[in-house]
């Protein structure tokens, strides 16, 4: 997440202020439009400091509801404190000094208890409807004591289950024609410890740096719950200490999702895709260091939430992995790509179409760059493999989900193409390729140089060098999900 910084305001915005926390006001186009096009943004804008009384939450709150269309909020350099707040329908910008000079820090203990009994996914701010960017500054969980005063959910401990959580609808807001825009640029999104280990035997006291996509903790009887509709992205943003650095759950077919020239470090699964319906995911030009597990885990699994919820069986995910740099530190795959529903449901959910070009994986001993599990016509084209393990790419089919339950029917990886990618840099101890059992109809192109162990069936080996081989167990121990916090 490496691109020129924007937030330049223009000279042609009238600002009527008397101190920081006056505003000025100048109508004028959305200042999105101009931001992306590099050039100023004339929208209305408001300047805010930090509170006297350490307590930002109703001050700030009351600007961003009550701002007009399009106004761009200017948060001062300084140490803010918010409260849970929600965000709903706002459009327009909020902007600080810089990443290190606008802090921003939960005012503990936050609310918990009201947004379970509402039913919607607890957080500390909730961007509901609207058109958002927040941009320049920095979210910092780092405090002591409990982050929040309520769970019904012991298995959830004292952890703050997400920063921000974006849809475009919740049990309390539901507009006749739902659409939601959420940008984040230039943030760092930094966890916090909590001191035990606790909840999800892990030391974070916050689980999640973004939630996209639904915002309801359970389906409630006789309720449609719609997948979610919206634009969401993130770039040039740093997250370091989270299990999930950002999220997209339950995103449909009207949905995109972004993430770009970011940075990861020290997540359990700095990006982590499930749920999804139909959405356009891209994720292009991030670094990920210090994974405590994988890198980026896609699957289509929906753990029961979405029950009440309409999938369309002609559409399908499309996610596309591009120029993004892994550096492996655990005995897990950097990327795990993980279809279920073509062992349960394939006639009502089709299969998630993936992409991966251009990416470089730097492995470890125990660690492999990609596992695609019951895949269906993914594309693996021009990647880069180094370091030492057992192997660079696993493709194979599997009959059980990631919890290890077992599922109704053959698991079976189909029509993978795979050409272009470079082992010359990896050191692998069975083979730079492996085609396992379940494996049938996938076409495998090299330079000459390169091995591959094909164990399926109507695989086509061309220019690589076949070996035996048997890579042993493909469901590793520490591939245990945490998200069996939601079923009851």
């Amino acid at each position: 997440m490496k691109k020129l910084l924007f937030l330049f305001f223009a000279a042609l915005c009238i600002l009527i202020a008397s101190c920081s926390k006056d505003s000025g006001f100048m109508p004028g186009s959305d200042p999105f439009l101009a931001m992306d096009k590099g050039s100023p943004a004339c929208g209305p804008v408001i300047y805010y400091s930090p509170a006297d009384d350490g307590d930002d939450t109703e001050e700030l709150g009351a600007l961003i509801s009550g701002a007009e269309s399009g106004a761009v909020i200017k948060l001062s350099a300084g140490v803010y404190h918010l409260g849970y707040m929600e965000i709903v329908d706002f459009i327009g910008s909020i902007v600080g000094a810089g990443v290190d000079k606008t802090i921003v820090y939960p005012k503990t203990p936050l609310t918990y208890k009201i947004q379970f009994t509402e039913n919607i996914v607890p957080c500390w701010i909730r961007l509901t409807g609207g058109h958002v960017c927040i941009s320049q500054m920095t979210f910092n969980t780092d405090v002591m004591g409990p982050i929040h005063d309520y769970s019904e959910e012991p298995t959830m401990g004292e952890d703050l289950f997400s920063i921000f959580v974006c849809s475009d609808y919740n049990e309390k807001y539901r507009p006749a024609d739902s659409y939601q825009k959420c940008e984040f640029r230039n943030i760092n999104f930094i966890g916090g410890k909590d001191g035990a280990a606790n909840g999800y035997l892990t030391e974070t006291n916050t689980i999640i740096g973004i939630w996209s996509g639904s915002d309801f903790w359970w389906p409630l009887e006789g309720l449609e719950y719609p997948l979610t509709k919206g634009d969401y992205l993130i770039t040039d943003c740093y997250f370091d200490y989270f299990l999930d650095g950002a999220e997209g759950f339950g995103l449909g077919e009207y949905a995109t999702m972004k993430v770009l020239s970011s940075k990861f470090n020290n997540c359990l699964w700095p990006l982590y895709f499930t749920a999804n319906h139909g959405p356009v995911i891209n994720i292009t030009n991030n670094i990920f260091t210090n994974s405590w597990d994988g890198d980026i885990i896609i699957e289509d699994l929906d753990w029961g939430i979405l029950s009440n919820t309409y999938i369309n069986p002609r559409i399908r995910s499309r996610y596309a992995l591009t120029g993004n740099l892994f550096y492996a530190a655990s005995s897990a795959s950097s990327v795990i790509l993980w279809d279920i529903y073509t062992a349960t449901d394939p006639e009502n959910v089709p299969p998630m179409l993936i992409t991966l070009k251009g990416n470089i994986f730097n492995l470890i001993e125990g660690s492999i760059g990609i596992s695609a599990y019951n895949s269906q016509n993914a594309v693996i084209q021009n990647n880069k493999f180094r370091g030492s393990c057992s192997t660079g790419l696993m493709v194979d089919g599997i009959n059980t989900d990631r919890l290890g339950t077992p599922l109704p029917l053959e698991g079976k990886a189909n029509k993978a193409l795979i050409l272009g990618n470079n082992f010359a840099g990896l050191n692998a101890s069975v083979a730079n390729i492996y085609l396992g059992e379940n494996s049938s109809h996938c076409m495998v192109v090299g330079s000459g140089k390169e091995n591959v162990v094909d164990l399926g069936d109507f695989n086509k080996i061309v220019g690589m060098k076949k070996i035996p081989g048997y890579i042993g167990s493909r469901i590793k121990d520490n591939f245990r999900m945490w998200h069996g916090r939601r079923h009851h």
